[in-house]
């Protein structure tokens, strides 16, 4: 059973939204720390998905932002899911932060 909350994670992990893929990089070098291989794949994904290319276009005829694609919202959706099934608020909390829109 994991535990709901990581101290250590607490104190090490960041949330830099000006830097994702440093931020996720960070973050899965914290999990491999404390032997989270499922925390090191989903950091390396966040940081796939940030990716400057999957960023949605101000221009709407260049395609749907990214969240309305298929790989888009239901990827995250089931992240969320999968971490709550586990009870990891931690986590959810953090993928949360990392797909903030403040727009």
């Amino acid at each position: 059973v994991i535990n709901p909350v990581s101290r250590f994670l607490a104190e090490h992990y960041r949330l830099d939204l000006t830097d994702i893929p440093g931020t996720c990089e960070h973050n899965a070098n914290a999990a491999l720390k404390i032997g989270r291989r499922d925390l090191i794949q989903l950091w390396q994904l966040i940081g796939h998905m940030s990716h400057t290319k999957l960023q949605p276009s101000p221009n709407a005829d260049q395609g749907a932002p990214w969240a309305f694609c298929p790989f888009g919202r239901p990827l995250v959706n089931k992240m969320l899911n999968h971490y709550a099934k586990i009870r990891d608020v931690q986590t959810m909390a953090m993928i949360c932060c990392m797909f903030w829109d403040n727009d």
